[in-house]
């Protein structure tokens, strides 16, 4: 179970980076109903600041940014299977 989560989040992730246009990017992340704080560390994350640079600059634990970037991941995957008929 453990695994295909990891699989689904790591080609969440990988679609973001690679995969997405612009167009494509800003559609998926405004259906994802991301947070204000979601969308800064997704932003961060891919201009490759280190969660824990990210987390001194939130004044938050490693672990909280983590989190965050997993939930982000999620919410991102289910917009690819609902509009881009993505499964694994």
């Amino acid at each position: 179970m453990r695994c295909l989560i990891d699989a689904k989040r790591r080609y969440a992730r990988h679609w973001l980076l690679e995969d997405a246009t612009e167009s494509e990017y800003n559609f998926v992340v405004s259906e994802a109903k991301l947070t204000d704080e979601q969308r800064q560390i997704l932003e961060d994350t891919i201009k490759g600041d280190l969660q824990v640079k990210q987390s001194f600059t939130r004044h938050t634990d490693v672990s909280s940014i983590k989190r965050k970037i997993r939930k982000v991941y999620d919410k991102v995957y289910k917009v690819l299977c609902r509009h881009f008929e993505v499964t694994l």
